[in-house]
C-alpha cells in the first residue's frame, strides 16, 4: 500500500473511536499520497457523514465502490 500508514493507522483507532474528525483528517491525509483501501474509502464516507460533509461523504462512497470493483469485488 506504501503511502501514510501512521495516518492510516490513526484513523483507523479514530474511527473505531467515532471520533470523526481525527478519523476524517487521517483518511484525507492517506488519500492525498496514495488510494485508500475500499474499507478505509468507506470508513472516510462514514466520517464525512457524521461531520456533515454529504457531498465528501458521496465522494468517498463513491470511490469505496470504484476500489471494491477495481480488486473484483
Amino acid at each position: 500500500m506504501g503511502g501514510d500508514d501512521g495516518a492510516l493507522r490513526t484513523a483507523r483507532a479514530a474511527y473505531q473511536q467515532h471520533r470523526w474528525d481525527a478519523a476524517r483528517e487521517g483518511f484525507r491525509r492517506a488519500a492525498a499520497v496514495t488510494d485508500l483501501a475500499p474499507a478505509d474509502a468507506l470508513a472516510l464516507a462514514d466520517s464525512a457523514w457524521w461531520l456533515g460533509q454529504v457531498d465528501e461523504s458521496i465522494e468517498a462512497g463513491r470511490a469505496a465502490h470504484r476500489a471494491h470493483l477495481a480488486a473484483g469485488e
